[in-house]
């Protein structure tokens, strides 16, 4: 009796274990699947963006008129930033907290437009390789292999 019992226990192991492989391998197909479909969709997204990014710098490496009025209305726009944080600063008498939180989130918002600006003015500055290396990840997004 005890060894009908260890055969019938091996054998619903076997069965259980061999069903949970196929619904495993089943589920394991339909998010490998999910995934290239997002995987092509997010190599599109990012072509698309690098192909803005290229257009964008070409432009202003080749006007320079378009390059100051862009720079000059970053410029002023962070110094509007700077003196709306400052000037809240006045106003800190009756609600304190709320008023820094605030004046801190405006100086920062003009820091991150500023390094922006830097970052694009330093991909300016070596045009050239910029535009090769945007060229370079196009290709590989374009043939299909994995993203730098």
């Amino acid at each position: 009796m005890e060894a009908d019992v260890s055969n019938i226990n091996w054998f619903v192991s076997g069965v259980v274990g061999v069903v949970s492989s196929v619904i495993g391998a089943f589920i394991f197909w339909g998010f490998q699947k999910l995934a290239v479909g997002q995987s092509s969709k997010r190599r599109a997204k990012k072509a698309e963006d690098l192909q803005k990014q290229k257009d964008r710098l070409t432009k202003l490496h080749t006007n320079t008129s378009d390059l100051l009025i862009h720079y000059l209305g970053l410029l002023f726009y962070i110094l509007f930033l700077a003196y709306l944080g400052s000037a809240l600063g006045y106003l800190t008498d009756f609600i304190y907290f709320p008023l820094s939180v605030i004046r801190m989130s405006i100086y920062f918002g003009a820091a991150f437009i500023a390094m922006k600006a830097f970052s694009d003015l330093a991909k300016l500055k070596s045009f050239e390789s910029t535009i090769a290396e945007i060229d370079s990840q196009l290709v590989a997004l374009q043939g299909g292999s994995p993203n730098k």
